[in-house]
């Protein structure tokens, strides 16, 4: 659960659209949730800025669909990595089912509430109610009078309810999953589940440099998490130092960012000379791209250990990921200090 979302809830509350205990049941489940094979983290959003992500290599499908749910339930946004074009493929299919049962769900639950809050006349002149709990197969009677045909039409609406529900989809009074709420975007390699936002007004940006065409699935995954922050970006591609003056017409560019992102492989040498020109964050990621002698990344990551520019901030190989949160913090602290 972000920040955002738990506003939403108080404001909600406080509006009178949502009771007290509903309030507190949503609360409940923070601050995490066990699955069995995972225990969703709910409750990062709201302590570092940022929901959990989901890591994809060694989960299985239905195992991404049931963490992203349980997140997605707290969250505006959430997002899995490293996912491979197969298995992307069978995660939204498999949430897809999981939506539509939960929205199928949600009708007839919502049909069933509108049966059993009827009032009908007893014939004395006095009404009479069924009150149910969802997920009961039965309502309890209010009345002895109550009709009939008012039971077993709540009966079979609240049969209806139970028949579509799943396990893998949440009760609809904690969430409804929403139709069409997951996407698959292939460069970064990645699914994004609910809707990416608009940039935040006068917010500071980040700035995203690759030295390589090579290296640009690595700065797309460092681009999702900064706009899915709310954060602007402008990235540059392909400035590497055998072509160095092809970075000089983006100057001004990079120096108005308040945080600037090198992403390269090979030697890993841009990231020094980006970090010696600019007086802001410069955070370097070493990617695996190279021959033999780069070690999938480990040249280029020693390289920009040993850098000659001062304050370069350096995370582990192809972490994209890893440098998108060194930048949303460094964005934080800069905001907060601003205040």
């Amino acid at each position: 659960m972000d920040r955002k979302s738990v506003e939403d809830l108080l404001r909600s509350v406080s509006q009178g659209g949502i009771s007290v205990s509903d309030a507190c049941e949503r609360l409940a489940i923070l601050p995490y949730q066990d699955l069995g094979f995972a225990k969703p983290d709910l409750h990062r959003g709201l302590r570092q800025g940022f929901p959990e992500v989901i890591f994809c290599p060694g989960k299985a499908p239905q195992q991404i669909v049931d963490i992203a749910i349980k997140l997605r339930a707290s969250n505006s946004i959430v997002i899995a990595t490293r996912v491979e074009e197969a298995q992307a493929k069978e995660v939204v299919r498999l949430y897809n089912r999981a939506a539509a049962a939960s929205q199928n769900a949600g009708a007839a639950i919502h049909s069933f509430s509108a049966v059993t809050n009827q009032s009908p006349s007893n014939g004395s002149g006095q009404s009479s109610t069924i009150v149910a709990s969802e997920g009961s197969s039965t309502g309890s009677e209010a009345s002895s009078t109550t009709s009939d045909a008012a039971i077993a039409n709540a009966t079979t609406s609240n049969a209806i309810a139970s028949s579509v529900s799943s396990s893998h989809v949440l009760e609809k009074s904690a969430f409804e999953i929403p139709l069409n709420d997951c996407e698959y975007l292939p460069q970064p390699k990645a699914l994004v589940f609910g809707q990416l936002p608009m940039p935040k007004k006068d917010a500071p940006s980040v700035s995203i440099v690759t030295a390589g065409t090579a290296d640009i699935a690595v700065a797309e995954e460092v681009a999702l998490f900064i706009v899915a922050a709310g954060y602007p970006v402008s990235c540059v591609y392909d400035v590497g130092v055998a072509g160095v003056h092809r970075l000089f017409d983006s100057l001004a560019l990079l120096r108005k960012a308040h945080v600037t992102v090198v992403v390269a492989g090979m030697d890993g040498a841009l990231a020094s000379f980006v970090g010696g020109l600019l007086d802001k964050p410069v955070i370097a990621v070493p990617t695996s791209i190279g021959y033999g002698a780069s070690f999938e990344g480990v040249a280029a990551l020693l390289s920009m250990l040993n850098s000659c520019a001062a304050g370069l901030t350096v995370v582990n190989i192809d972490n994209g990921f890893g440098a998108a949160m060194a930048a949303l913090r460094i964005l934080a602290t800069a905001k907060g200090s601003a205040n």
